[in-house]
């Protein structure tokens, strides 16, 4: 039993695909599946794979008995993660605003800039450029066969495992999905967990 169970444990899946954990069998998810979409950005899935003609929509994958953001937009779920930045950050959510993809030249850009501004004012009092960090796989074929099967089948079978790899060891991060910030106050780098929200059934 315990062989059976630490088996399970250290299987490597695709477990949340556009949105939904795997085993979410709902007529929401099955139709954000029929439309490839992105309910964290509200929008069609982005991500591509040159192996399959439609959009690659594996948001999470269950890897060694955690599950593992791989797709950036996965942090953006009710925005929460702004809101706990702000509170880390600035104290506070009030008067904040968040730009995507700023430009600083000789750089590049920054995921997001968070921007704390006086009250009723452009004045800008502080800021944060945010950059999300997911997981990379490696050998990402395995990872798309186990992402086509359950797009055929709507389901993988028990005990299905594939041999992708992460680039890093959850085990040496605070959680498995996290957010980078830094400011012009601090530019030293913080970690900000992000829970993982799967719609499990």
């Amino acid at each position: 039993m315990e062989k059976i169970h630490r088996g399970r444990l250290m299987a490597k899946y695709p477990s949340e695909i556009f949105g939904c954990y795997l085993r979410n069998i709902s007529p929401e998810a099955e139709e954000m599946r029929r439309k490839y979409w992105c309910p964290f950005h509200e929008s069609p899935c982005y991500k591509q794979s040159r192996l399959i003609d439609y959009p690659f929509g594996v948001c999470t994958a269950h890897v060694d008995g955690q599950e593992i953001a791989l797709c950036p937009r996965r942090f953006l779920e009710k925005n929460k993660v702004f809101h706990d930045i702000a509170l880390s950050r600035f104290g506070t959510s009030d008067n904040v605003l968040v730009f995507s993809e700023v430009g600083l030249p000789g750089i590049g850009n920054f995921d997001f800039v968070m921007v704390q501004h006086k009250p009723l004012s452009t004045h800008v009092e502080d800021f944060v450029a945010i950059e999300f960090q997911t997981g990379q796989t490696t050998s990402t074929g395995q990872l798309v066969e186990g992402f086509k099967t359950f797009m055929k089948d709507r389901c993988l079978q028990e005990g299905s495992s594939y041999h992708f790899g992460i680039n890093y060891s959850p085990a040496n991060l605070p959680h498995p999905l996290f957010a980078k910030e830094g400011s012009k106050k601090c530019f030293s780098h913080k970690f900000v967990a992000h829970p993982t929200r799967c719609n499990r059934v």
